[in-house]
């Protein structure tokens, strides 16, 4: 029988994840445990030869680097609120914009409606917020990814063709062991990044969430928050209905409770959809310049801290408010 064992396990490798208290205490400090049924019920028995793997948080430190960086050839770095582009961009002073900062913060904890679009015209502050609302959330560990678009800035996208895989990217640093879950996708289908922005969505978002969250069957899951600025800037402009179909589906499916801030003028594509399309019930609407008369004095103390110009004095003309027009 033993020699029987013997034969079978002299060539046999074994990866434990873990590792192993009885059979190997004296060969590794990492070892902890195992669990195979063919020793349920043995006794006395004894493994002779063989290859042994020890898997440790080497291993898995491993198989996270191995992931970002098949990911890594397929996103935007510079899409995101924290990529290198985006270390020198405006940030709301901490005493302006106050109302509107107070306002996403109290959307984000009420976890109400999923969708909250920030719209308004060229020049009112819209990336300034979501830069500074970007890094306030993330701070707090409630952000889950964030995505910029823009036509004219160096190193930021303007199309939707990185768009999923950045996403994708940013939730596997936010949620923990979210790369095992898109690691298998990536084995299975390696050409995904190819697909529809609908398919790519399906399958690095909402089906690695539902795998997150089946392994998580004892966590209740904070509201996580995924930024996108600029949309409008994003081409062709049927790409932004494209996005924001495939982010309500990802919103409807996901076990993880998902809020989206999206910020953007208000081009009538993206206005068919918050005002007409499915979105509308879900949408909580916030305008950068509503906050009145404060609104001038704010700008003017933000861009010219040390310019002594009068409250009431007549704005410089390259400065003066846009003329704001919104939906109905």
């Amino acid at each position: 029988m033993l020699c029987a064992m013997e034969s079978i396990f002299l060539r046999c490798s074994y990866i434990f994840v873990g590792g192993c208290t009885h059979l190997l205490s004296d060969y590794s400090p990492h070892c902890s445990k195992l669990s195979l049924t063919m020793f349920t019920n043995a006794k006395n028995t004894s493994i002779l030869g063989g290859n042994f793997t020890v898997n440790t948080r080497d291993e898995e430190t491993h198989g996270i680097a191995q992931v970002m960086n098949m990911l890594k050839i397929y996103i935007s770095p510079g899409a995101m609120h924290d990529s290198a582009v985006r270390s020198d961009v405006p940030k709301c002073h901490e005493d302006t914009r106050v109302a509107i900062v107070e306002k996403l913060c109290v959307w984000r904890l009420s976890a109400g409606r999923p969708f909250l679009w920030m719209y308004g015209p060229a020049g009112c502050g819209k990336t300034t917020i979501a830069q500074t609302i970007a890094e306030k959330f993330d701070n707090d560990g409630t952000l889950a990814a964030s995505f910029f678009f823009s036509r004219s800035a160096p190193g930021r996208p303007s199309s939707k063709d990185q768009f999923v895989a950045t996403i994708a990217y940013q939730l596997c640093l936010a949620l923990p062991n979210f790369h095992s879950h898109i690691s298998r996708v990536l084995l299975d289908n390696p050409a995904i990044f190819n697909k529809s922005l609908s398919k790519q969505a399906g399958e690095l978002i909402i089906k690695p969430l539902k795998a997150f969250a089946a392994s998580h069957t004892d966590t209740v899951f904070t509201p996580r928050v995924i930024l996108i600025d600029g949309l409008d800037e994003c081409a062709p402009s049927e790409s932004q209905k494209e996005i924001l179909d495939v982010m309500a589906h990802c919103q409807r499916q996901s076990p993880i409770p998902l809020m989206f801030l999206i910020s953007s003028r208000p081009e009538a594509i993206i206005r068919t959809c918050f005002s007409h399309g499915s979105l509308g019930p879900l949408t909580e609407v916030v305008l950068p310049g509503a906050e009145g008369a404060s609104r001038w004095s704010e700008v003017k103390f933000n861009l010219c801290p040390n310019r002594a110009w009068s409250l009431n004095s007549t704005p410089p003309r390259s400065l003066a408010p846009c003329p704001m027009r919104f939906p109905k």
